[in-house]
């Protein structure tokens, strides 16, 4: 494979992946597991997932106690969620609050 082709797979599975980010975030309809390319960050997200929708009565999203419960540093936490969604943790969670709201 030529360096030309290399970089050329490269740049489309680039913009493929700011293409889901920004429907992501414009379509309400779009999980944030659809996000995801392997099975690790499935189950990352599904478990970050599971602390958000736990904590949805809490009026105040708490992002100290997602860490807490992830078992991750708010910086580590911060890198692995913007990589996967191009959103900071706690709009993030906002997001993820607003759409469960929207659907019920």
């Amino acid at each position: 494979m030529s360096i030309y082709l290399l970089l050329l797979a490269l740049r489309n599975i680039f913009e493929q992946r700011q293409k889901l980010k920004e429907r992501y975030v414009n379509n309400l309809h779009v999980e944030a597991k659809e996000l995801v390319h392997s099975a690790k960050d499935g189950a990352f997200m599904g478990d970050l997932l599971a602390i958000i929708n736990a904590q949805l009565m809490n009026p105040e999203p708490d992002v100290e106690f997602v860490c807490s419960s992830m078992g991750m540093s708010g910086t580590k936490l911060y890198q692995k969620i913007k990589s996967i969604t191009g959103q900071s943790i706690h709009n993030f969670t906002r997001t993820t609050r607003l759409r469960k709201a929207r659907c019920r």
